[in-house]
């Protein structure tokens, strides 16, 4: 596989020095920059300090309701929590979630309509996600990935570095069902 040099900026600096053996370059770095004791919250809250970022409230505000929330959610639902509105404007919470995506700490979906989602990224885990067209729930399918290889192949035979891709799924939930939610035909 082709690497590609690692540009020179702030961010390839944080990567080459995450500990997830990406080389710097954003190579295989798939989730938080580092691994820490305890759950998802601590080790978002970690590669944060790593990564140099002061400690805020409301970082850690919307880093807590990511990591309670445990599936996608939009930056409308973000802003809006009660815990995270008391404390700082949409416009803020969009600006701490591009710097924790920029750091591996926050994965930017898109699925429905353009619309990004926001999720606690993983070391070393990748999930895609089933969307519900009736009500707008999100949550993860809990499958292997058959995309995994097609990433290898991408790479192998087109010469691309850091692979990766978005795959997302769409129909009705159980609870939609029941309720005779029925969508036009296709």
């Amino acid at each position: 596989m082709k690497k590609r040099p690692a540009p020179s900026s702030p961010a390839s600096s944080l990567l080459a020095a995450c500990g997830c053996g990406c080389s710097g370059d954003g190579e295989a770095h798939l989730g938080l920059a580092v691994k820490a004791k305890g759950g998802r919250l601590e080790a978002a809250v970690e590669a944060c300090r790593r990564a140099g970022l002061r400690k805020t409230a409301a970082r850690e505000a919307i880093l807590a309701f990511l990591d309670r929330r445990g599936a996608p959610v939009t930056l409308g639902a973000v802003s809006a929590a009660p815990e995270i509105t008391a404390g700082c404007d949409p416009a803020t919470v969009f600006r701490i979630l591009q710097k924790l995506e920029e750091i591996g700490v926050v994965r930017r979906i898109w699925l429905h309509d353009r619309t990004p989602y926001y999720v606690l990224a993983e070391a070393g885990r990748h999930s895609d996600y089933v969307l519900c067209v009736g009500c707008g729930k999100v949550e993860p399918t809990g499958l292997d990935c058959p995309a995994r290889a097609m990433e290898e192949e991408v790479a192998t035979r087109l010469g691309y570095a850091s692979v990766r891709h978005e795959l997302g799924f769409y129909g009705l939930c159980p609870e939609c069902q029941g309720k005779g939610t029925r969508l036009p035909a296709r």
